[in-house]
C-alpha cells in the first residue's frame, strides 16, 4: 500500500497521452468559458465557424487555433513540424483571452 502511494506523484507529473487533444480540450473549454459550448457531434471546423461568429472579437485566433487542431489532426506534418503547430495552437489559445478583453 505504501508503494502505491510513493507512485502517485509520478503519475500526476506524466505528459498527456495526446497532447494535441489535451490542447483542443483546453481550447474547448476556454471558449465555454466564454459562453460557446461545443457541442459532442460537432466538428472542430463546424464549431471554430460558430464560435468565429458568437465571439467575433476573437474570430482570428479560434480559426488559427482550429486550423492549427485541423492540420496536427488529419494532417501529415513531420515531427518538427508539429511540435512548432502544437506550441503556435496553445499560443493561439491563451490569447484569446486578450483578444475577448479589447
Amino acid at each position: 500500500m505504501l508503494c502505491l502511494l510513493a507512485l502517485v506523484p509520478l503519475w500526476r507529473r506524466r505528459a498527456p497521452a495526446d497532447p494535441v487533444g489535451a490542447a483542443y480540450a483546453r481550447f474547448c473549454a476556454v471558449l465555454a468559458r466564454h459562453g460557446c459550448t461545443r457541442a459532442p457531434a460537432e466538428g472542430p471546423q463546424d464549431f471554430a465557424a460558430r464560435a468565429s461568429a458568437q465571439l467575433p472579437r476573437a474570430g482570428e485566433a479560434i480559426a488559427a487555433v482550429s486550423a492549427a487542431y485541423v492540420s496536427l489532426r488529419y494532417g501529415n506534418l513531420p515531427a518538427e513540424t508539429q511540435a512548432q503547430v502544437l506550441a503556435s495552437m496553445r499560443a493561439g489559445i491563451r490569447g484569446i483571452p486578450a483578444a475577448l478583453r479589447r
